[in-house]
């Protein structure tokens, strides 16, 4: 091998190396520290009195090129690039094909694979665009042209048109992800969120326990067999107020191992391998109905409380009513602005529940009429700062000005009222701190009319309110002596009652 071959092989070992190697890792490193500083800079208030975020997120891209910039000088001083534009360039163009690879794979499935794409591929071709351009024009600072007799302006030119080579696919690759964007959603948000975490801390047995209360002695006293309870989110203050008044356990630790918060799908899960004895629940979905039936075992639904399947929006959203053809057209994606419903032009942003969730059965069944609903927004956060996986899950509801979400009314106004976001605030007033999102508590989400009527206690109880739910203790086949009688005693007038005053109306 010519000596002249060697030094190219050499250039071209060296050129791929520092771009699928050395630059991946520098920029990742160098931008771990960059996070670290825009973070601290943006906490501080003088950042925010005088400067918009988004300058600094300008900064924060322009500091990540730096190491690009350094690797494409040392690149054209230490080396020594061939003459002959595809032999200086091509080296860089060559592990586009990793690129292109996530494209097809994009587009293979169906954009599934697009934003994994861009998240392991947006640094490598953003930097690689740097570190062209800080070697070709490092090339004509150090007269390495691509020929003996080309100029450094001819340098720079053609210098552009490998730059235009990376470009391309990138912009073609950022297309592709726009086809997407309308199931995104940010996963940094400051503002109001419907949260569900912190429902035991709120209501039993810690905290203020705003259970309800009887006033009265309960009819019934359970001291022994006591059955097990379980349930939806939404529903906790109901069957822990029951627990709290009929079970006459010694004392609140052992009372608490009878009452669990499992969710809606794994409520159902441990009511079929006979784990819990009652659960309190929506409607089963097919899906669970199916895995009753694999595991020979009936479930028993015995209707106990009455409740409104609710739309919200933020306050901010001048739509206030909702006919239930625009809700199913919300939701298949064919009305996309509020402007198409009475509303400000602005882009409709649809959220949607967990598969398998309450919610999200009885969005399906009883609004959609079984109607396939789009794929939901969805949110994707790192794991970590550094290198971390990504981790992608259906978007919880956010009080964004396009917003629309659904759950039920108790959950919407009840717990949200006692969400964190009230405490912090509060909290930084009665300190004298001027926070951000100190009128975040008084941006409350507005309950939409649907077909004309408001989802109020009157309108439930008369069936008024199109989406009204019953809320049902599910059985399936316990053989704790006191379920029925337990179960019974909810039908009473003075279970009945209790559940009222937690918030939602009887059946009786």
């Amino acid at each position: 091998m010519k000596n002249s071959d060697r030094t190219e092989l050499r250039y071209a070992i060296t050129t791929i190396f520092i771009e699928i190697v050395e630059l991946p890792l520098l920029t990742w490193l160098f931008g771990t520290l960059c996070e670290y500083a825009r973070h601290t800079v943006r906490s501080l208030p003088i950042w925010g009195t005088f400067v918009h975020h988004e300058l600094l997120d300008v900064w924060f891209l322009a500091a990540m090129s730096l190491p690009a910039l350094w690797l494409g000088w040392r690149l054209a001083k230490k080396n020594n690039p061939p003459s002959g534009w595809f032999r200086r360039y091509w080296p860089f163009v060559a592990p586009m094909v990793l690129l292109v690879y996530g494209i097809a794979m994009g587009f293979r499935t169906k954009n599934g694979w697009a934003a994994a794409s861009l998240v392991w591929f947006f640094t490598f071709i953003t930097c690689c665009v740097p570190l062209i351009i800080s070697f070709s024009v490092s090339c004509a600072i150090l007269n390495k042209p691509l020929e003996d007799s080309c100029t450094k302006n001819r340098v720079l030119a053609n210098s552009l048109i490998a730059v235009i080579v990376v470009l391309l696919p990138l912009a073609f690759l950022i297309w592709q992800m726009t086809q997407a964007a309308d199931n995104k959603v940010s996963a940094w948000y400051d503002g109001f969120t419907v949260v569900e975490d912190d429902y035991l801390s709120l209501y039993w047995p810690d905290g203020e326990n705003r259970l309800a209360k009887l006033d009265a002695d309960p009819t019934l006293r359970v001291d022994d067999s006591y059955p097990s309870l379980d349930g939806a989110t939404a529903f906790f203050p109901i069957y822990a107020a029951i627990a709290k008044e009929v079970y006459r356990a010694d004392d609140q630790e052992e009372l608490r191992r009878y009452v669990a918060l499992s969710k809606t799908p794994e409520a159902y899960n441990r009511l079929i391998r006979g784990e819990t004895d009652v659960i309190f629940v929506l409607q089963p979905s097919d899906g669970q109905l199916q895995a009753a039936r694999d595991a020979g075992t009936e479930l028993r639904l015995t209707p106990i409380a009455k409740e409104a399947f609710v739309f919200f929006v933020s306050e901010r959203n001048s739509v206030s009513n909702l006919s239930i053809e625009q809700i199913q057209n919300i939701y298949l994606k064919k009305i996309t602005n509020w402007i198409q419903v009475g509303g400000d032009s602005r882009k409709i942003l649809p959220f949607q529940r967990p598969e398998d969730s309450g919610s999200q059965t009885t969005m399906i069944k009883d609004v959609m009429n079984g109607q396939k609903l789009p794929t939901p927004l969805e949110v994707e956060f790192s794991m970590s700062r550094g290198m971390g996986g990504m981790v992608r899950g259906v978007a919880i509801y956010r009080d964004y000005a396009e917003s629309i979400g659904y759950s039920f009314r108790f959950f919407t106004q009840e717990m949200v009222k006692y969400d964190k976001q009230d405490q912090l605030t509060q909290i930084a007033r009665e300190r004298g701190v001027n926070i951000r999102n100190a009128k975040v508590a008084e941006d409350r989400v507005k309950l939409l009319s649907v077909n004309g009527a408001a989802p109020t206690v009157e309108n439930i109880a008369s069936g008024t309110y199109p989406f009204t739910e019953y809320i049902f203790a599910a059985t399936a086949g316990s053989k704790n002596p006191r379920v029925q009688e337990l179960i019974d005693w909810i039908l009473s007038p003075q279970g009945q009652g209790l559940i009222e005053k937690t918030g939602y109306v009887g059946v009786q």
